[in-house]
């Protein structure tokens, strides 16, 4: 075996009724040249059958099958908990609507066992339909308390402006691989979070630890994403929830925050996404309230799971 390939690395994948972009997903895996690896398949509770006939045409992965969808970060802890106990000496944790650029692959695990320091490293996401185009390259700063993480790179051309390696603040959690030391003194990703926020969390913390979070440009994946989802109020009360809960775990005084964080969305976001995307005044009215709902719910949040957001979304829809 080529010494490069000593170190032992489980990928964990996480899938909820999404056959087609989970199998795509698999299939760029297995194409890696790098040789000592394991694929781990985490069914976070899909309905569709998914998982049994992925596992049939993947037979040599490992399936776990969580009995409902638990969120991102408990379903992918399921993965890890396997990889670690099974001797993993790194974690790759990726999206299952990316695509991994087999060929990079290398180039993280080289990156992230080159420094002590290094616990994280994450890579060039790439937008999977327009290829050419950067999703994010990862962040370099936070601004508080409206918390925006804007992706260094999200939406430029890439002409190879982003080709050196850097330290981040924070990486995007649709492609990390993650050292097992930052597990053992950090611990597993945050399952407050049911999806959103857990990434950024995650990664403010291993700095806290004294790890460093590394932007690796050879690392490469086109993900898929959700194009809409900027658009959904749906989405706006999900955003808004989950940097409530952000802000109620990293920052003092959060009641402070948090109000200040609600008038940047009621007074500037939601004016702006008015008036960017011409919504109907019943779409303005259902933005408006998920930011009013959100601000209510959110206000001492302690965690967010799938019964929490059930709710929501039950309030969230009545006179609709």
């Amino acid at each position: 075996m080529d010494s490069r390939h000593n170190y032992k690395i489980f990928v964990v994948i996480l899938n909820w009724n999404n056959y087609g972009d989970t199998f795509e997903c698999l299939a760029s895996i297995k194409k890696i040249p790098y040789t000592n690896y394991e694929i781990v398949l985490v069914d976070n509770g899909s309905t569709d059958g998914s998982a049994y006939k992925l596992r049939e045409e993947f037979p040599d992965i490992h399936v776990i099958f969580n009995p409902e969808n638990l969120g991102f970060a408990a379903g992918c802890n399921m993965g890890i908990r396997y990889g670690l106990e099974k001797g993993a000496d790194a974690i790759l944790l990726i999206n299952n609507d990316a695509i991994l650029e087999p060929s990079s692959f290398e180039f993280a695990v080289d990156t992230l066992f080159s420094d002590k320091k290094f616990g994280i490293v994450g890579g060039k996401i790439k937008q999977y339909y327009n290829p050419n185009y950067i999703e994010t390259t990862g962040t370099r700063r936070i601004i508080w308390p409206i918390i925006s993480t804007k992706a260094i790179g999200a939406g430029e051309m890439d002409r190879g402006q982003y080709d050196k390696r850097e330290e981040r603040i924070a990486i995007s959690g649709c492609l990390m691989l993650i050292k097992k030391e930052v597990f053992e003194i950090v611990g597993l990703l945050p399952e407050e979070y049911f999806f959103g926020c857990e990434d950024v969390d995650f990664c403010l913390n291993t700095r806290k630890k004294g790890f460093k979070i590394i932007y690796e440009p050879k690392f490469i994946a086109y993900h898929k994403g959700n194009k809409s989802s900027g658009k959904s109020s749906k989405y706006i009360c999900n955003y808004f929830l989950h940097r409530n809960l952000l802000i109620n775990r990293l920052l003092p005084l959060p009641i402070l925050w948090r109000f200040l964080l609600f008038l940047y969305f009621r007074f500037y976001v939601y004016r702006q996404l008015i008036k960017r995307e011409k919504f109907s005044p019943r779409e303005a009215r259902k933005i408006k309230k998920s930011i009013l709902l959100a601000f209510r719910k959110g206000f001492f949040l302690k965690k967010i799971d799938k019964y929490f957001w059930e709710k929501c979304l039950e309030e969230w829809e009545k006179d609709e």
